[in-house]
């Protein structure tokens, strides 16, 4: 959702093609927003590796982002140069953040190492109004 939502509020159509291997999360909240969104503006397109290569070579195609493996990534942008797409790629990353030389590092490793548990969801989290209680 985190490039989702910044394409849709820019005004841009989405077509979402999820891993064959990850839970059908995407397939529902494309359901969800079917609902309210005029028809075609976000859809999912579930399948396996060979809808790739129809999405790099597609000329009503502008922009790929993926997020995934080097080597697919390099794929894709080989793919892509053939018809100068725009190709955003997050490859081989593990919650990467940058910490700056004035950080007290003692006090920001725990934030960084929770960061990336609660992001992958590892960790139980408490329920939304505790965690509302506690903006003042």
């Amino acid at each position: 959702m985190g490039k989702v939502i910044p394409a849709l509020l820019t005004g841009c159509v989405i077509i979402v093609k999820p891993s064959p291997f990850t839970p059908y999360t995407s397939l529902k909240v494309c359901e969800m927003a079917q609902e309210v969104l005029p028809p075609g503006v976000f859809q999912v397109l579930g399948g396996d590796d060979k809808l790739g290569p129809m999405f790099t070579q597609h000329p009503g195609i502008q922009k790929i982002s993926f997020t995934g493996s080097i080597a697919t990534g390099k794929k894709i942008m080989a793919a892509s140069a053939s018809t100068l797409k725009r190709v955003t790629l997050e490859l081989g990353g593990n919650d990467a953040s940058i910490v700056l030389p004035d950080i007290d590092i003692q006090k920001v490793a725990p934030q960084l190492v929770m960061g990336a548990f609660q992001n992958s969801g590892q960790v139980s989290l408490p329920p939304i109004s505790k965690l509302l209680a506690t903006i003042d």
